[in-house]
């Protein structure tokens, strides 16, 4: 039976678990619907806050878990999820997760049916000693993806990037190529596909420690800057 409701008092319930939902991003099904994740702390007494998806068929119909399918439950806090399609209905979603007691970045991948397809809890994408925080994300038109974040490695924030084949495997170097790690700040990374296997990512940078100006730069496929 079709849930959409014409009603803009009623609307169509997709998750009322106790607690707070919120920070929701979507991605087309490819069929007429959305999948859509969100940061939730319904568990947040045991677990902390956990990231959870769900599917709405063209229909307005949940698909899966009713409120939703665990992507990640893990003890500590997960956040600032972000999702993008992976071909035939899958997605795969991305995180910062603080599992190691500093924040990290982690990705799974979900099918059309909410079938987890990586590892429980994620495949960590990068998981260096200091923190990763605001992953985006975005298909690699091959069943992975490409995820860039904001790293601390270097004591300011630059602009770190790892792009994650069909099966979690991760392609390029280990802790993420090193898109910006100019003098100062930069943040707010932003990414799209180049259309041949590899991306071209724009952030805001503080290097002339006065004011933010915007720079770019691609990466090919193979993580090689352009």
């Amino acid at each position: 039976t079709a849930q959409w409701n014409i009603n803009s008092s009623i609307n169509s319930a997709v998750a009322i678990a106790p607690k707070s939902q919120n920070s929701v991003h979507t991605v087309s099904d490819a069929n007429g619907g959305i999948i859509m994740v969100w940061d939730d702390n319904r568990n947040s007494i045991t677990t902390g806050d956990d990231i959870y998806a769900q599917r709405l068929n063209a229909s307005g119909v949940r698909k899966w878990t009713l409120y939703g399918t665990a992507i990640c439950n893990n003890a500590g806090t997960q956040k600032n999820s972000s999702i993008t399609d992976a071909g035939n209905g899958s997605s795969i979603i991305t995180w910062e997760d603080n599992r190691s007691g500093n924040y990290d970045i982690y990705a799974q991948k979900i099918d059309s049916s909410g079938n987890i397809l990586w590892t429980t809890n994620g495949v960590a994408v990068c998981n260096k000693t200091t923190t990763q925080k605001s992953p985006k994300i975005i298909g690699d038109n091959a069943g992975g993806a490409i995820i860039v974040w904001e790293d601390s490695l270097n004591f300011y924030w630059d602009i770190y990037a790892q792009r994650i084949s069909s099966t979690g495997t991760l392609m390029w170097t280990t802790g993420g190529v090193a898109i910006c790690n100019s003098s100062n700040t930069q943040a707010n990374p932003r990414i799209d596909v180049d259309g041949l296997g590899g991306a071209i990512f724009t952030w805001q940078d503080k290097r002339n420690n006065a004011d933010y100006d915007i720079y770019a730069q691609r990466v090919d496929a193979s993580g090689i800057a352009q």
